[in-house]
């Protein structure tokens, strides 16, 4: 099956009305520092809660939900669900606890909307994780699609899916858009556009970013998220360095401008949302480091928003795509935290080129749900990355995908295992 770019154009229009600015909340006595000005001068608009966190056992203080339960009375809160694993190809015991809980939580809590990550992270002995890239077949759209309808059922509201940072290979970065779109149309429902996620693909694929915003359905993004990461060591050389959506450091320069940029092409955008994980800013400068990183998101809405700023309609007037400088121009960031170059390469790959990607599997085929218990069986083995590979690419039980694991990234695998090793969690542990 040849997969190029989707060819959908977006005319150059922000949303009618100015998105609300939030921060996504996290129950830890650092986070509680660096954002208590902005709770106490009535700077977060919108408060998005990973609802779920609470049941992998972690406390939530007294004072945590004193914010979540003031944002849930004033219709402020947003939820976001972590633990789901909306495309495991089995729907598990676990999974079904999981959505009885959040029909008990979307019953106590008035949330607006509830979203959860683009990929899976159960499979085989492996309850919970990191989501990592699925085979876009016609069984995982068939999975996804059902998991969502019961997610809709269960919160009783709007629910979407957010786009994934990791990809095995540039097929992953390339459909995951439409499939994403295909995904939540079964249940009406919307997109949470991560910039940084957008970021790592560009960084990691050198990809331009007009071309993967305009792979998803830019008029279903309802929210976006911004975030910082990290970078690490290439062990193919294939690359400078991976970038990684790790959450732990400041939004880097090329994601604001990537924000700035988006804001331009969402036309039913309503939240934007800064997410900075707890235990990451245990001194006084990583603090003041969050609150700036509002304050630059909050300039960049209010200069797209402001009626003194006609770049817009110009825009939506004229069909043409602004440049990065042109939407970044009417604010002021700092650059020193600008990152290095991602790509060792001085070559795009092109857009138009024709690339293998698998076909959709019939359901006379091997199970989704195989491939996906025997892929975290591997990925947590500790054998080396090579070996994986090699494995991956010559066991028999892994032939019916061939087309797809022959496009994997060394680079990529390698933090498959990294992700499987640090956030896997096994079901009898």
């Amino acid at each position: 099956m040849t997969v190029e770019w989707n060819d959908r154009q977006t005319t150059m229009k922000p949303a009618r009305f100015k998105p609300k600015l939030g921060v996504s909340l996290m129950p830890s006595d650092d986070f509680r520092e660096a954002s208590r000005s902005l709770f106490e001068n009535n700077k977060v608009e919108v408060l998005e809660w990973s609802f779920d966190f609470s049941w992998l056992g972690n406390e939530i203080a007294p004072w945590c939900a004193d914010i979540i339960d003031r944002f849930s009375k004033s219709n402020k809160l947003i939820g976001h669900g972590v633990t789901l694993s909306p495309l495991s190809a089995r729907f598990s015991k676990r999974q079904e606890d999981w959505l009885a809980r959040v029909r008990d939580e979307f019953k106590t809590r008035n949330y607006i909307h509830a979203s959860e990550h683009f990929g899976f992270s159960e499979a085989g002995p492996i309850s919970h994780g990191a989501p990592i890239a699925v085979p876009m077949t016609a069984e995982s759209l068939h999975a996804g699609k059902e998991m969502l309808k019961r997610y809709a059922e269960a919160t009783q509201c709007p629910v979407g899916l957010e786009n994934l940072a990791f990809a095995f290979s540039m097929d992953d970065v390339k459909r995951q858009g439409e499939f994403i779109d295909r995904l939540i149309s079964a249940v009406d429902g919307f997109l949470v556009l991560d910039v940084h996620n957008l970021y790592c693909q560009v960084a990691n694929f050198d990809v331009p970013i007009t071309e993967l915003l305009n792979s998803y359905p830019l008029t279903k993004v309802r929210e976006m998220h911004l975030s910082g990461g990290s970078w690490t060591e290439s062990e193919s050389r294939k690359r400078f360095a991976v970038r990684r959506d790790t959450h732990d450091d400041n939004v880097p320069q090329e994601v604001f401008n990537f924000a700035a940029l988006g804001l331009t092409m969402c036309p039913n955008l309503e939240f934007v949302i800064l997410e900075r994980l707890g235990w990451t800013m245990l001194d006084d400068e990583s603090q003041v480091g969050f609150r700036e990183d509002f304050e630059t998101v909050a300039e960049i809405v209010d200069a797209t928003y402001s009626k003194e700023i006609q770049g817009a309609d110009s825009f939506a007037q004229t069909g043409k795509s602004p440049s990065v400088e042109a939407q970044t121009e009417s604010f002021t960031v700092d650059t020193s935290k600008e990152s290095p170059s991602p790509s060792a390469s001085t070559k795009s790959p092109s857009l138009t080129a024709s690339t293998q990607a698998p076909a959709l599997v019939s359901k006379s085929e091997p199970s989704l749900a195989d491939y996906q218990d025997q892929l975290v069986e591997l990925l947590s083995s500790n054998r080396t990355n090579s070996e994986i590979l090699e494995i991956l690419k010559s066991a028999s039980q892994f032939r019916h995908y061939q087309d797809y694991i022959s496009s994997f990234d060394p680079d990529m695998v390698a933090v498959a295992c990294e992700l499987m090793g640090k956030w896997a969690r096994r079901a009898d542990s």
